[in-house]
Order: C-alpha cells, then structure tokens, then sequence
C-alpha cells in the first residue's frame, strides 16, 4: 500500500465518520441529546454574524458515549492526589490506558458506519488506531 493511497483511505473513513456522526439541530432535539450549551455559544455569536443563521451540527448520540466516557475517565483521575503520585506523567497514563480499554473501544465501535471499514477490514488493531487517533487529540486538550 502506497502512502498516498493509505492517506486517501483515512480521508474516505473519517469523511464517511463525520457524515455518520453529525445531526442537524431538529435531530439533536428529536434525540433529546444535550445541546444547551452549543445553542447558547450560537446565541452568544449571533451579534458577531449580525444575526445571520449559521450551520449548527451536533454529534451523534454514539459519539456522545464515546466522548463522556473518555471526559467521565478524565475527571475521576485527574484527582490532586492522583497528580502528586503520577508527577507529569498521568495525562499520558490516562491516554494509554484509555487506548486499550475495552469498553473504551466498544463505544468508539459503535460510532463506526457499517460501511466505513470495507476497504480495510474491521481488525482489532485497525478500531484502536482510529480510536487512538481521536484519543490523541482528547489527550492534547487535556494535557
């Protein structure tokens, strides 16, 4: 595999991901998903776009799992006492745990659309890779 084509399959898988796991507002609603904070930083921009409606999507009630787990995962160890005996290394501690945590990774299975792995089959190695590449940039923010 060329690296240009392997960059054009992870193009093609995160495309078909961000396709399957956006909703629009009228879906975030009908779901009963927690959008009170999106609509109000689009309340608060409004001034800032003059009032001109701007698109608005959510995440679907699959990524929602998955990242209050992972945020649920956070706050309960990022304790002061947790800190103090991990030092600086807790963060990646948490990233590297949460990687190869099974639940973790079902929950992140069950944002995949049926269609997106074809190409390259459903391996174990593959669904925590894709994981950890998310997991990466949840790790960013947090440390």
């Amino acid at each position: 595999e060329t690296p240009g084509r392997r960059d054009d399959l992870t193009v093609a898988f995160w495309t078909k991901w961000f396709e399957h796991n956006t909703v629009d507002e009228d879906d975030a609603t009908r779901l009963q998903m927690p959008k009170e904070l999106t609509d109000q930083r689009v309340r608060d921009r409004m001034k800032q776009y003059r009032g001109r409606k701007q698109l608005i999507e959510y995440a679907s009630p699959d990524v929602f799992a998955f990242v209050w787990g992972v945020e649920v995962t956070y706050a309960k160890l990022l304790t002061t006492a947790n800190l103090l005996a991990f030092s600086g290394d807790l963060v990646v501690k948490i990233h590297k745990a949460l990687v190869a945590h099974e639940p973790t990774l079902a929950l992140f299975r069950d944002t995949i659309p049926d269609d997106a792995l074809v190409d390259r089959g459903e391996s174990h190695a593959l669904i925590q890779a894709l994981a950890g590449h998310l997991l990466a940039s949840y790790h960013k923010m947090r440390g």
